[in-house]
């Protein structure tokens, strides 16, 4: 079964309780939307650190299997969805300490879009590899006559980062896919207002947050709150 090239839906999963299940929520939530909507031709953005099995902002182990990856492309197939995952996976051919990294599922071979390159306190807890070269390999992502920015989290307030992604991608439509934990930044609509016109995708996972969110020349058009549960959301 052929995937779709173009992008028909936008949306987030939501996931903000039982962090120790990531692709069994995921599921579940797919099966759900699905089944009030054809969710085939979607485009959807998992928050940051998704497969660590655990709370983020939490200390404990952090499952770091790249076989999530194949797991996030069996779903793609089954649901004809594609992703934006951000991930903090073993790096092959490396002991080192993982990156935290988004990438591109979907029905073929999962492409890594970029890095993330920011510091955000948290690295006690969740250790990560900060990017300190050129953090964007295919970012941004062309798919179909779409361009995908991907930016994790606080990368995302990176102006001149911001800037130069943008140019790549003048002329063609543009949605900004933001994997994010984000507890208390300036807000939906100051995020919002910042990528105008384009679209933007927050998906978050900090129960504390200020949800998950889409936007639209500069406008929200829809949000979930964290006390709203985990959900897939598509517009």
């Amino acid at each position: 079964m052929d995937q779709a090239t173009t992008i028909d839906k936008v949306g987030f999963f939501h996931f903000v309780e039982r962090h120790d299940r990531p692709i069994w929520e995921l599921r579940k939530a797919l099966q759900s939307r699905s089944a009030h909507e054809d969710t085939s031709g979607s485009l959807i953005v998992l928050p940051e650190a998704f497969n660590i099995k655990k709370r983020y902002k939490e200390s404990g182990p952090a499952d770091h299997s790249r076989a999530v990856l194949d797991d996030l492309g069996a779903l793609c197939v089954r649901f004809r969805v594609t992703m934006v995952a951000a991930l903090i996976v073993n790096e092959v051919w490396s002991p080192c300490l993982s990156y935290s990294s988004a990438y591109w599922v979907g029905e073929g071979r999962p492409v890594r879009i970029c890095r993330k390159r920011c510091r955000d306190g948290n690295e006690a807890n969740t250790p990560y590899r900060r990017c300190r070269h050129d953090p964007d390999d295919r970012n941004p992502f062309r798919h179909g006559d779409a361009c995908i920015i991907a930016l994790i989290c606080e990368d995302s307030d990176d102006s001149v980062r911001k800037q130069k992604l943008l140019d790549r991608c003048e002329g063609s439509r543009t949605i900004i896919c933001i994997p994010a934990c984000m507890a208390s930044p300036s807000g939906r609509q100051a995020i919002t207002l910042n990528w105008a016109p384009y679209e933007v995708i927050l998906a978050n996972s900090e129960p504390c947050g200020i949800g998950s969110f889409i936007g639209k020349r500069g406008s929200i058009v829809v949000a979930r709150e964290s006390s709203e549960g985990n959900a897939v959301v598509l517009v």
